[in-house]
């Protein structure tokens, strides 16, 4: 369910704008690693949450181990689970990695540990079910490493470009096929990871420049436009959205399961904004958490200039807020 929102039409309004997939803090790989190893190296970059589908994985290296003959390693990076409920995967993650010498739980890498593992690696593996973007995805082929991830949602939308090996990741027995691929086939590693490095990547300067044009574009009308038919004043203002008085500034707090950090961005809105002004409007969308972020919204409901959608009827478009 959603409340009442302070600005109409919200989700008809919204123009996403993609996010890029440069990572100004680390320079770019263009240097392919030797795609004949001793070892494999497999990598998976995510918290060890239920929607990251770590089970899955686990499944599909076992399966994998029993059917070849090269040395394998996967390496999990990532943090906890903290949740109560997700305390059983967190157990059952710890276990896999304490009876397998082959497997590895990088907890909560900084960013230089979380570069040498990448530069270390083979190819990754993102067997993320949900996804509002996959940057994961992008990290890996910003890297120059090949990318098997799912075949659908942002997943998807982030992989095609190239570099990667796409595939319903919520089945152990296809993700396998495709690790045994990487694994057993030098050129197609070689090959995928050359993809990677031929591609272009959406810049910041990009995002920026696309967010500044939606931003002034936003109630443009085109002189060649043509014009609507006179409409009854009871539909007036219903048809022409943009005359109704509404906010200049909305800030949109899309968010899944991150209860800790709508907290505090709330609260520190709150010290900003203490009183009611209606030129701006705070919109938290949640992606249906399972923690705790309703109770830490409820008192922020009475507010006129707040809106809480617990469970957005286009997830897709919103998460790309995120």
């Amino acid at each position: 369910g959603s409340s009442k929102l302070h600005t109409p039409l919200l989700e008809e309004r919204i123009q996403a704008c993609v996010l890029p997939g440069e990572f100004l803090e680390k320079n770019r790989i263009f240097e392919i690693k030797n795609n004949i190893s001793k070892k494999i190296i497999i990598l998976c970059v995510g918290s060890v949450e239920p929607r990251k589908n770590h089970i899955a994985l686990i499944n599909a290296f076992k399966k994998v181990k029993k059917q070849t003959s090269v040395s394998v390693e996967l390496i999990i990076a990532g943090s906890e689970t903290t949740i109560a409920p997700n305390l059983n995967l967190t157990k059952k993650i710890n276990h896999f990695v304490n009876t397998n010498p082959d497997v590895r739980w990088e907890k909560s890498p900084d960013d230089k540990i979380l570069q040498e593992l990448y530069l270390a690696c083979d190819f990754t593996v993102y067997p993320s079910l949900e996804e509002g973007f996959g940057l994961p995805i992008l990290e890996s082929l910003w890297n120059a490493k090949p990318c098997i991830t799912r075949n659908s949602s942002a997943m998807k939308e982030v992989a095609e470009g190239g570099g990667c090996l796409m595939v319903d990741t919520a089945c152990s027995d296809l993700l396998a096929e495709c690790m045994l691929k990487l694994i057993e086939d030098n050129n197609l590693r070689y090959d995928l990871a050359n993809a990677a490095t031929k591609l272009q990547f959406k810049t910041w300067f990009d995002y920026g420049k696309e967010l500044a044009i939606n931003l002034a574009a936003e109630r443009v009308t085109y002189i060649n436009q043509d014009l609507p038919e006179i409409l009854p004043e009871n539909n007036f203002y219903k048809e022409m959205v943009n005359i109704k008085r509404r906010p200049l500034l909305s800030i949109c707090i899309s968010t899944y399961n991150r209860s800790a950090w709508v907290d505090i961005s709330l609260k520190n809105l709150s010290r900003l904004l203490p009183n009611y002004n209606p030129d701006i409007e705070i919109v938290i969308c949640d992606n249906a958490s399972t923690d705790d972020t309703s109770d830490i919204v409820q008192p922020f409901l009475s507010r006129k200039d707040f809106s809480y959608y617990s469970n957005p009827v286009n997830v897709g478009m919103l998460g790309n807020l995120r």
